[in-house]
């Protein structure tokens, strides 16, 4: 395994180490995805709404292009 590869098991297992506790505790905005529902103004429409969810949508654009395609890297 070279260094790029356990730098991305790293990151991957590190997620999961903060993410699972947060899943079962059931406490309000401790989740990846309740951080994006905040940050991205999914639930209102906060100041800045439309440029959040536009800069998400083309991000989740880009992400899948990327992988499909090999676009960008």
């Amino acid at each position: 395994m070279d260094g790029w590869t356990a730098a991305w098991v790293f990151w991957i297992v590190g997620f999961f180490v903060i993410e699972m506790p947060a899943v079962f505790n059931k406490e309000e905005g401790d989740t990846l995805t309740e951080h994006f529902v905040k940050w991205f103004s999914l639930k209102d429409k906060a100041t800045g709404w439309v440029l959040r969810r536009a800069a998400l949508v083309g991000g989740l654009a880009w992400l899948v292009a990327h992988f499909v395609t090999r676009i960008g890297g």
